[in-house]
């Protein structure tokens, strides 16, 4: 329990337990906080209850702080007795008994050996000051039987955030290494105002502080950022303080919902209560439904609370905000004002065929959401949508047939499509079907197919509702749906050949929106560990695709595929991609393929689903909802972000219409009609079966390619895209081509202008 001991006193006083192993003890209850000025955090023996503060990072990482103070009277001595009860009296410098004394069974000070400072006259400090311990639970519960908590030096369960920067206990140096002597620990590993390796040679002119761009800091332990800033340490003594800020969290969360019964689905926002703001609503796909209003308050009042084991083994009950519990569900349930009180009702698919809606209210006292209506649907893997200006509400099923009904749940009209249905979403006019094979539209009038020629994805395998908007902005709607097998289909006008992305792995859903603010709409989507942006004629965004996460993720359900959304989270006036990782951060891209300052965010476990972005707590910025891979629902204050979103949560909205119906103005580039230094290909070297040259246009124009070698005999020669305003790619085969550099021409003939630019590929085989 008091850990080693032999640096404390000549190995006489053993310290006192951390305040991790107290905790874990149950001898001290940590006081947990997320902002606030001037906290007291007292030593073990002083006077005032606030022993230690608990700073949570994740549902399972967070910080412990303590005080440390050795001599907390300021006599300079401790005193101790024997097996026998002979008195020892400890000094600075040497210790002193009435007798010879046996084995040391009680010290009224156990801090008193820990290392310490001096003052300018040579008198030792009551240090060491506050101590920050990083606590990963997820290690610690790996670890624990084994013994092996700590055992890899560089992640620790219990982990000491040293603040002279060296992360040196527990290390082994040799007699002439520079960290000799620093391996037990050092005063200066200690955080308090004045201390010396900081304000003299770390951040000379600088407060002490422990946050995001300090050495160490407050990153989780997968190097995201926590947002945790503490600052203000004051002077050693037996009570400190000391204050703390975190720019992203949102007090009363994370709060719990999952364990054992189901992943979470993708959590979706909309105000249930009435009171003008966004209220929380996740589920798992067992068919419990939560909810949570943003002061993390239950929306349905009730004394539901969850078991969950603790690292100790001992077990802990925390409140869980049930607000039904229904059967399996197909989807996350929809969110949208059924009966016109401006409160939303949460409407639920279960994949046994019923459809279910209830209000946010318990008029019978059950402790659970009232359920307003219910009809059987059939069998189905559908999600449901909703035209929130009418009412209705459309959902399918695996027979092939699709249903609307009123907001009061009165059956409108049914359509028998022959085919399962995958998935629907809202065009202007009317409701467009996926199906297993295609796809149909619908009138919402009657449920009659409506012949159309939308320039729709045709893919074999869709996973989920179309994806609607006006990518290019030329008055026509065009429709994508993510492929399970991992290839996008993108459509073409005029009933050409489609453009066929393969990413390679399953897509989760798409999200549609402007995120290089050139007027055209790009359609975002992830596969793997990757995020992918592709422009409206399907050619990948420059700087994409971006990496989420370090380590190829295998999906083994739909609700554990990833999928972005879209809001300026920087307030620049551009719309940033916003996606979980595979790793279990929370990444921001900008359009440019940047990632923003301050990201990706902690979350733990694998990501899964789609964020939720919304304004919680009506300030004109948006929170950000996610939900982690051990059952937390988290919640992240956007500060800098603009409220402005094309893509808010899955499937667009709380309605789920997968419909983004903005229309911006395109923005015409001047130049050159193929500026010179938009030319290149990729990969470069080539090492696999194909390379991609690209090009910008910024006018229509014909288009020539011609690889020559080195001897200048040319090679082949082949057509590339012409599409004005936009960035084009042609593939060259290299089936049959030697290892060798190779020169491209490419010629662009327009109207008026031609340019020609050569580049150079290297082929490796």
């Amino acid at each position: 329990l008091m850990d080693q001991g032999s640096n404390n006193y000549q190995g006489l006083i053993p310290a006192q337990p951390e305040a991790w192993s107290k905790v874990f003890l149950g001898w001290e209850e940590p006081i947990v906080i997320t902002s606030g000025e001037n906290f007291e955090i007292a030593a073990a023996l002083a006077n005032n209850p606030n022993k230690i503060y608990k700073i949570p990072i994740t549902d399972s990482e967070y910080f412990l702080l303590e005080n440390r103070s050795r001599d907390l009277n300021g006599d300079r001595i401790a005193s101790g007795r024997d097996v026998n009860g002979v008195r020892i009296q400890f000094r600075e410098s040497d210790f002193a008994a009435e007798q010879a004394i046996s084995v040391i069974t009680q010290v009224d000070e156990y801090d008193f050996g820990l290392p310490y400072t001096v003052d300018q006259n040579n008198r030792a400090l009551p240090g060491p000051g506050i101590l920050i311990w990083h606590i990963d639970e997820n290690i610690i519960r790996a670890n624990y039987a084994s013994n092996r908590v700590n055992a890899d030096a560089d992640h620790r369960g219990v982990d000491l955030e040293e603040a002279d920067g060296a992360q040196d206990i527990g290390r082994f140096y040799g007699f002439l290494d520079p960290g000799s002597g620093s391996e037990l620990g050092l005063p200066e590993d200690a955080w308090w105002s004045k201390n010396p390796v900081i304000t003299e040679f770390l951040r000379p002119n600088e407060p002490v502080s422990f946050g995001p761009k300090t050495i160490p800091s407050t990153a989780a332990n997968n190097g995201s950022n926590t947002g945790i800033v503490i600052t203000n340490f004051s002077d050693i003594a037996p009570v400190m303080t000391f204050s703390l800020r975190n720019q992203f969290a949102v007090p009363n969360f994370p709060q719990f919902a999952g364990g054992s019964a189901a992943a979470l689905l993708s959590p979706m926002l909309a105000d249930l209560t009435g009171d003008g703001r966004a209220d929380i609503v996740a589920a798992n796909v067992s068919g419990e439904i939560f909810a949570w209003q943003a002061d993390g308050s239950k929306v349905i009042a009730n004394g539901d609370v969850a078991t969950i084991t603790q690292p100790n083994g001992l077990t802990a009950q925390i409140p869980r905000a049930t607000f039904a519990v229904a059967g399996p569900l197909a989807s996350p349930p929809a969110l949208a004002d059924m009966v016109g009180d401006g409160r939303a009702e949460v409407i639920a698919l279960l994949q046994e065929g019923k459809l279910q809606v209830w209000q946010a209210k318990d008029d019978d006292g059950n402790g659970r959401a009232d359920l307003a209506w219910q009809a059987e649907v059939g069998a189905t893997q559908s999600n449901v949508v909703v035209r929130v200006e009418t009412k209705n509400v459309f959902c399918g099923n695996e027979a092939g047939a699709v249903f609307s009904f009123t907001g009061a749940g009165e059956l409108r009209w049914q359509t028998d499509l022959q085919r399962p249905v995958w998935g629907l979403a809202l065009l202007g006019n009317g409701l467009l079907v996926t199906l297993d094979n295609g796809s149909a539209v619908l009138s919402e009038n009657d449920g009659a197919v409506i012949p159309s020629n939308l320039p729709l994805s045709r893919g074999p395998a869709p996973n989920g509702a179309y994806a609607i908007a006006d990518i290019d902005n030329d008055g026509q709607i065009e429709g994508l749906v993510a492929e399970q097998d991992g290839r996008l289909f993108f459509p073409t006008n005029q009933g050409a050949e489609q453009v066929v992305l393969d990413f390679g792995d399953a897509i989760g859903g798409l999200a549609i929106g402007d995120i290089n603010r050139d007027g055209r709409k790009e359609v975002v989507l992830a596969a793997g560990n990757q995020l992918f942006a592709v422009s409206c004629n399907g050619v990948l965004t420059e700087n994409f695709p971006r990496k989420i996460g370090a380590h190829q993720k295998t999906a083994n359900a739909a609700q554990d595929l990833i999928s972005p959304i879209i809001a300026d989270v920087d307030g620049d006036g551009g719309q940033d991609v916003l996606v979980t990782g595979v790793d279990g951060s929370v990444y921001a891209y900008r359009g440019n393929g940047a990632l923003l300052e301050g990201f990706p965010l902690a979350l733990p476990g694998p990501g899964r689903g789609s964020l939720a972005a919304g304004d919680l707590d009506n300030d004109g910025k948006l929170e950000l909802v996610g939900v982690s891979g051990s059952g937390f629902v988290h919640v992240w204050r956007l500060p800098e972000s603009s409220g402005q979103a094309d893509w808010l949560m899955y499937h667009r909205d709380a309605a789920q219409t997968s419909l983004n119906p903005a229309r911006e103005t395109p923005v015409i580039a001047e130049g050159k009609l193929m500026p010179e230094q938009s030319v290149y290909n990729y990969p470069n070297p080539a090492r696999e079966g194909s390379t991609r040259i690209r090009y910008r246009l910024n006018g229509t124009a014909k288009v020539k390619i011609s690889i020559f070698d080195t001897a200048g005999d040319l090679v082949t020669e082949f057509e590339g895209p012409g599409l004005a305003q936009a960035d084009n790619e042609v593939e060259w085969q290299l089936n049959g081509v030697q290892s060798g550099v190779y020169l491209a021409k490419v010629e662009a003939q327009g109207d008026s202008e031609k340019v020609t630019k050569v580049i150079k590929i290297a082929v490796v085989k």
